[in-house]
């Protein structure tokens, strides 16, 4: 299982819009349709910075193959022109996950 971490500063006053098309375009739903996908985040920041994507997948490979897909493709066209993303995703592997006790 791995981590991935992806920032992506939002061109001033585009936050809105950039929320919105996130929500629109389904982005977290597209990529657990084509791989892997455990569970993901969109998170805003709190007094400036980038807004940060995390995600947890089951393999490399499956968020190789979201990435490499068509449907990848296609959710960032509708968000490119509103960002400017880090230049690679931060890739971690989860080695250590505390059960939540309710």
């Amino acid at each position: 299982m791995i981590r991935t971490i992806l920032r992506m500063t939002v061109h001033p006053g585009g936050e809105a819009e950039f929320e919105r098309r996130f929500a629109d375009l389904d982005v977290l739903g597209a990529a657990a349709r084509v791989a892997g996908l455990r569970s993901g985040e969109l998170l805003r920041p709190h007094g400036g910075g980038p807004y940060v994507v995390t995600a947890t997948w089951d393999t490399p490979e499956a968020y190789q193959a979201w990435r490499d897909s068509a449907a990848r493709k296609e959710v960032g066209a509708g968000l490119d022109p509103l960002v400017t993303l880090s230049p690679d995703p931060e890739i971690y592997d989860v080695c250590h996950v505390h059960p939540l006790r309710r």
